[in-house]
């Protein structure tokens, strides 16, 4: 697989057919069978908006490539994902075990074992260790039972998970769980590695500021408008700065906690909606770094207004409260 590819993994099918001894024996046939999906590629161009030309349709011997507009590309759909986790497809049979169904490329990479060793198995909990099989059923069983709920809950059901070797050392992950949306049985686990430290970004480099700022727009700002876009209206969360004065490039769970808990209480204590408004850029463009953070509202019609902004203006002039985002990608007084 090409590092190109690995960045964005494609996802593998197991056929439903497939009888467990063709799972055990990983005949040919079997692998013959086996589905995988497309990836879209993007199409810059120079004098037009760029296209998304499916993978399908790029494939030799179909024809024309068939290119869609970038507003059309089905990120809903992209038949790949990120490369810092893997993702499985599991079927909960009658009997109790979970079937692998579908594998993203890069599972030898996130949890020891390939895409072909995983759809071989009796069940996935066969490579799970002991003392986590009983919970990842109950996991399961949850998510089965309580499918609805659990597609209209915010949160995710994350919980670790521990992969056994015969000669190698545990493998710790986090595996958030939820029922597929559109096929009966089927639980998508999304794994990602254990760590039990969020790690802070260079705040300091991320703000670098280019050599001069940059002014794109010809827009009329008046004095005031431009000093609400690059005035703060939240507060310098606690727990952030404690934790740059001491140069500790990672949180704990518990510092997490601190500084979600501490973003909340001045969420909380907003009394208007543009008070709300300017407080979340505000908090966002701390947690980030990014030079500028935008609050959009949208209407039917997909067209965005820019109700809330905090702006660099080392790093750039334009301002964009107030202005309105048509769906023709431009903005306008």
């Amino acid at each position: 697989m090409s590092d190109k590819d690995s960045e964005h993994p494609n996802l593998s099918f197991s056929p439903r057919a497939q009888s467990s001894q063709n799972r055990s024996s990983g005949s040919k046939d079997s692998d013959e069978k086996r589905k995988v999906s497309q990836r879209s590629q993007y199409v810059p161009l120079k004098s037009e908006s760029p296209f998304v030309l499916p993978g399908a349709a790029a494939d030799k011997g179909r024809g024309s490539p068939v290119y869609r507009r970038c507003e059309d590309e089905p990120i809903h759909t992209p038949g790949a994902i990120q490369s810092f986790g893997a993702l499985l497809g599991l079927n909960y049979t009658d009997n109790g075990n979970l079937e692998v169904r579908i594998a993203s490329e890069n599972t030898r990479k996130v949890l020891g074992y390939g895409p072909e060793q995983l759809f071989k198995l009796h069940s996935f909990l066969d490579i799970l260790g002991k003392d986590v099989r009983e919970e990842m059923v109950a996991h399961v069983r949850n998510a089965l039972d309580n499918g609805s709920a659990m597609q209209e809950e915010t949160r995710l059901d994350v919980f670790q998970m521990i992969i056994s070797f015969p000669y190698e050392p545990d493998l710790h992950l986090w595996c958030a769980i939820h029922p597929a949306p559109t096929q009966q049985g089927l639980i998508i686990c999304e794994f990602e590695a254990y760590s039990d430290a969020f790690y802070l970004k260079d705040v300091g480099v991320t703000k670098a500021p280019p050599v001069r700022p940059i002014g794109l727009m010809d827009f009329d700002v008046s004095p005031e408008e431009f000093k609400k876009s690059i005035t703060s209206a939240s507060k310098p969360l606690p727990v952030i700065e404690m934790a740059h004065q001491k140069q500790n490039k990672h949180f704990s769970s518990l510092d997490l906690f601190n500084a979600v808990s501490q973003a909340q209480q001045q969420i909380s204590a907003a009394t208007t909606l543009q008070t709300l408004l300017e407080v979340v850029v505000g908090i966002i463009s701390e947690l980030t770094g990014f030079h500028r953070v935008m609050f959009y509202r949208f209407d039917s019609q997909k067209n965005g207004c820019v109700e809330a902004e905090l702006v660099n203006p080392q790093a750039c002039t334009d301002i964009f409260r107030g202005k309105f985002r048509y769906d023709t990608c431009k903005f306008h007084h």
